[in-house]
């Protein structure tokens, strides 16, 4: 039996890995109904599918893709959750979603004490929040609504991308809005991004990931234990 999630819609944004884009969503959604399943894309897959909605936008990079998910995502979002995917990160266990899940207005995997930036090789800490990464990430409409509201090309901050954006630069402002980030144990239960910022929870385990590196022998084993990716 299919699990239910018809107040939820499925998208990806993406200019670049469209048919692998494609297939992640098409995979998502293969033990799961949707609310909607959208793929907002300046071009369409080489195969389309009749559940997808293909929504033409401009072509983005990746400061384009953080400006229109921060302020125009809303426009397209009907339904009051969305769940946000990417190439490198889609839903590996249809089994492991919760309902707790839709308490919150964002949801995403816990992010480690720090990462590297470059170039210099320094230490940026994740010390306001460490919830959440938005390559796999659970997002109301409600909080769609708020960041819209954000003037995007006005912000000063190091690294403008998206996630950091709205979960560590503008945390107490999300905070004060009255948004509700999941806690770390719930957001670990949901998906998982880095090796050195879990709690300490397997791959299976969890609904969903996000990363390059969690390609090979883990995510090809529970793909397997399913079904092949359509070509």
């Amino acid at each position: 039996m299919k699990l239910s999630l018809p107040d939820v819609s499925l998208l990806a944004v993406t200019s670049v890995a469209v048919d692998q884009t494609h297939r992640a969503l098409l995979y998502s959604a293969e033990r799961i109904d949707f609310g909607a399943i959208k793929l907002l894309s300046p071009v369409r897959p080489a195969r389309t599918d009749r559940r997808v909605t293909y929504v033409p936008i401009p072509a983005i990079d990746f400061l384009g893709y953080s400006r229109f998910v921060v302020r125009s995502l809303h426009e397209h979002v009907s339904t009051e959750h969305c769940l946000i995917i990417q190439a490198d990160g889609f839903v590996l266990n249809p089994d492991r979603w919760s309902p707790e899940f839709a308490q919150y207005d964002y949801v995403g995997a816990p992010w480690p004490e720090f990462v590297f930036l470059q170039p210099g090789n320094r230490r940026f800490y994740l010390n306001r929040n460490r919830v959440g990464n938005g390559g796999f990430s659970l997002r109301s409409k409600r909080l769609l609504e708020i960041t819209s509201r954000i003037d995007f090309d006005q912000l000063k901050f190091p690294v403008l991308s998206e996630d950091l954006v709205i979960c560590h630069y503008l945390y107490d402002d999300m905070r004060s809005a009255g948004v509700r980030f999941a806690p770390t144990d719930v957001a670990a239960r949901f998906s998982i991004e880095s090796p050195h910022g879990t709690a300490g929870q397997p791959l299976d385990s969890t609904f969903g990931f996000h990363g390059k590196h969690w390609f090979g022998e883990l995510v090809d084993r529970l793909i397997s234990e399913r079904t092949t990716l359509q070509t």
